[in-house]
């Protein structure tokens, strides 16, 4: 009776929260308050909710399916045409809907969640973001600070309002002004005509200044005054304006220490501090994060990655990141061609090197010998181009030994 209990509530209620990710890559969340709603999804249709229906864009097949509120306890979703839809990863005609479960037509997502977990949607922790506070998020390359903005400026501002994103490190030093705040014709040599810069750009949208770690010093000043009044002047010209953006700071590295090292205004530094702040951890501290990367791929290209491939991801450093795991990810299924599944091979040899040499005495850490044992031994197996027979000959072990010290 406790088991079943414990199933009941867990099921998907009324109330409940439906967070949809259309194949645009946008998020939108909606209260599940109908008894019945109607997904529809077709080739080449725009995205379009109404109290009951759902018109999603499909890439390569179409179908009809219904939300149904059965018997006043459960929540039943089932394909009203001949077309699937996977459920959890599975794919099905008909089932009842727990908390949690995810729903995938096309490449479009659904997401069933507590009613109380709405504020977890946020990608930040915090239920509201003042429009004169900047936000600062930090991470390390390939952390997804430029997908987490867009999609703060999209749950707190808005899609159809602006979302300006400079990266001041591809400028040089001379065209960061002019990019941030624009010019006047005939400012400088090749001002052939004027420019609105980026923040006349965001105007009532956000500005997302990214590597704001790499601007030099006697700029850092000018984003300070316009912090303190959101007014600017362009290059070259006389009259100030106004911009009431909002504004994100991404930084990889941290700014505090740049203010130590003498590399960041302080002055600035407590004017960013003083608002939001979000840090980004890397993959490395993240082995869940990891495996959900590596099944949302899975499910996205239609393959399925071995328990040992999915293991030896985990005990990489990843210092790319995201980003480092995504491309790995992409190459290796263009590399095995028809292939549904994918097993470790020497093509993975190389993250074992882009992870760093273990072997070298570090100030911040100190490897140990299991996992310098297993660092070789891997290396040793990826000589031997992926086989256990070949690889424990040459190191004089079990194959089951250096199984599992591989994945150890």
């Amino acid at each position: 009776m406790e088991v079943l209990k414990n199933i009941q509530e867990s099921m998907l209620k009324m109330e409940d929260l439906m967070e949809l990710r259309p194949l645009d890559g946008r998020r939108l969340s909606r209260k599940l308050n109908r008894t019945r709603v109607t997904i529809e999804v077709i080739k080449g249709a725009s995205e379009l909710i109404q109290p009951c229906y759902i018109r999603l864009r499909a890439s390569s097949v179409s179908g009809k399916y219904e939300l149904n509120w059965i018997e006043g306890e459960f929540f039943k979703l089932e394909s009203l045409s001949s077309t699937p839809f996977f459920h959890n990863g599975n794919v099905t005609y008909s089932c009842l809907l727990k908390r949690g479960d995810i729903v995938d037509f096309d490449y479009n997502r659904m997401i069933f969640l507590n009613g109380d977990e709405s504020k977890n949607v946020l990608p930040i922790p915090f239920n509201r973001w003042p429009k004169d506070i900047p936000l600062c998020l930090e991470g390390e390359t390939g952390t997804g600070k430029t997908t987490l903005a867009k999609r703060i400026h999209d749950d707190f501002v808005g899609s159809q309002l602006p979302f300006i994103h400079i990266n001041l490190s591809s400028f040089t030093e001379s065209l960061i002004e002019s990019e941030m705040f624009g010019h006047e014709k005939g400012s400088f040599t090749g001002a052939l005509k004027e420019k609105r810069g980026a923040v006349e750009l965001a105007n009532k949208g956000t500005l997302f200044i990214d590597e704001v770690d790499s601007l030099p010093l006697h700029l850092q000043v000018k984003i300070l005054t316009f912090l303190d009044d959101k007014s600017f002047r362009r290059v070259g010209g006389e009259v100030r304006k106004q911009s009431t953006c909002r504004i994100i700071f991404a930084s990889g590295r941290p700014l505090r220490s740049l203010v130590t090292k003498g590399e960041f205004r302080s002055d600035l530094y407590f004017r960013i501090s003083a608002g939001l702040n979000h840090r980004l951890s890397p993959l490395r501290e993240l082995p869940s994060t990891i495996k959900d990367l590596i099944d949302d791929f899975a499910l996205k290209e239609g393959v399925c990655f071995t328990k040992e491939l999915i293991d030896f991801y985990l005990t990489q450093d990843w210092p790319g990141n995201i980003r480092q795991l995504n491309s790995h990810l992409t190459r290796k299924v263009l590399a095995q061609t028809n292939q549904k599944i994918i097993r470790l091979d020497s093509y993975d040899s190389e993250l074992c090197f882009l992870s760093g040499d273990k072997t070298q005495v570090k100030d911040d850490r100190v490897v140990t010998l299991e996992e310098y044992k297993r660092d070789y031994c891997k290396n040793v197996f990826f000589y031997c181009n992926g086989s256990y027979e070949k690889a424990s000959k040459k190191l004089g072990i079990a194959k089951s030994t250096l199984r599992r010290v591989i994945t150890a």
